[in-house]
C-alpha cells in the first residue's frame, strides 16, 4: 500500500515539474521582436514592430527604418508629405495601438516657424486606418467631434490643445515647454493627438537633421492620471541610431499596465 503511495506522489510530482516546464518553454515562447512587413521609403526601407516579455506583455513598441531611407525621399506632396501606412504585427495586441502612420515632411508644416523644417511625424494610431479616414471636414459633425475635450484626467501632464483640428488626426495637444516653443530650434518633441473627447494616436516627431546626427535619445514621457481604456501604455520614448545595424529605431517603451 505504501509502495503504491508513493509511486503515485511521484507521478504527481513528476506531472507539476513537467508543467513547470512546459509553462516556463511556453513563456520564453512569447518572448521576442515581432516585425511587420518592409515598406519602401527613400532608397531604403522602414517597418513597425512589438517587442514582447516572456508572458506575452509588450516590452516596446517602435518603427526601424535603414540609412538608406534617408536618401532618396520624394518632394513635396501637396501641403504635406506622403503617409506610410506601417502595420503592426498581430503580437501587438496587447497595445493600445493599432498602426502607424509615418509622415515625410520635406517642407514641414503648420507652424513654419517652428515645425517649417523637414522632419518625421510619427503616429502610432489607436483607432483602425478606416476611422482614421473618417476624420475628416466632410463630416458635419468634424469640428464639433474636435472641439470636445478629454476628461482632464486623460490628458497629459502640462499638454495644452493646438485647437485647430487637422484631418485624419484631429486634435494636437503640445507641451508649451519643449525647447521649440522656447527660443531655440526644432529637433525633436513627442504629441498627443485627440479627438472626439478621447485619445487616438501618440506621435514622436523629429527632424530629418537629428536622425542624421545619429542620436542616442530617451526621455521620459509626461502622461495622463489616467487612461479611458484600461492598458499596457508606455512611459517613455527613444530615438537611437544602431551603427550596427546601419538603422535608426524611433521606440515608446517602459510599458505599465494602467
Amino acid at each position: 500500500m505504501r509502495t503504491l503511495k508513493l509511486i503515485a506522489l511521484l507521478a504527481v510530482a513528476a506531472t507539476f515539474t513537467l508543467g513547470l516546464i512546459a509553462g516556463t518553454a511556453h513563456d520564453k515562447a512569447r518572448a521576442g521582436t515581432y516585425l511587420g512587413p518592409d515598406t519602401k521609403l527613400g532608397n531604403g526601407v522602414v517597418r513597425a514592430w512589438v517587442q514582447l516579455d516572456r508572458k506575452g506583455n509588450p516590452k516596446s513598441v517602435g518603427v526601424t527604418l535603414t540609412e538608406e531611407a534617408l536618401t532618396g525621399l520624394p518632394a513635396a506632396h501637396g501641403d504635406h508629405g506622403p503617409e506610410y501606412v506601417l502595420p503592426l504585427p498581430a503580437e501587438a495586441a496587447q497595445t493600445p495601438f493599432d498602426h502607424v502612420g509615418f509622415h515625410w515632411n520635406p517642407q514641414g508644416h503648420e507652424p513654419p516657424e517652428i515645425y517649417g523644417l523637414p522632419h518625421f511625424d510619427v503616429h502610432f494610431y489607436m483607432i483602425p486606418v478606416e476611422e482614421k479616414l473618417a476624420i475628416s471636414p466632410e463630416d458635419p459633425a468634424f469640428k464639433e467631434k474636435a472641439a470636445r475635450e478629454a476628461d482632464p484626467a486623460f490628458l497629459p501632464e502640462g499638454y495644452v490643445s493646438t485647437v485647430e483640428p487637422v484631418p485624419q488626426m484631429g486634435v494636437h495637444w503640445i507641451d508649451p515647454t519643449s525647447p521649440e516653443f522656447n527660443g531655440k530650434a526644432f529637433t525633436k518633441t513627442f504629441i498627443y493627438g485627440y479627438y472626439d473627447a478621447k485619445l487616438i494616436f501618440v506621435e514622436p516627431m523629429m527632424t530629418k537633421a537629428f536622425l542624421e546626427s545619429k542620436p542616442k535619445f530617451s526621455e521620459a514621457l509626461k502622461l495622463p492620471a489616467a487612461y479611458a481604456r484600461p492598458g499596457f501604455y508606455p512611459t517613455r520614448y527613444s530615438i537611437r541610431h544602431d551603427a550596427a545595424n546601419k538603422e535608426y529605431r524611433i521606440t515608446l517603451e517602459g510599458f505599465k499596465k494602467r
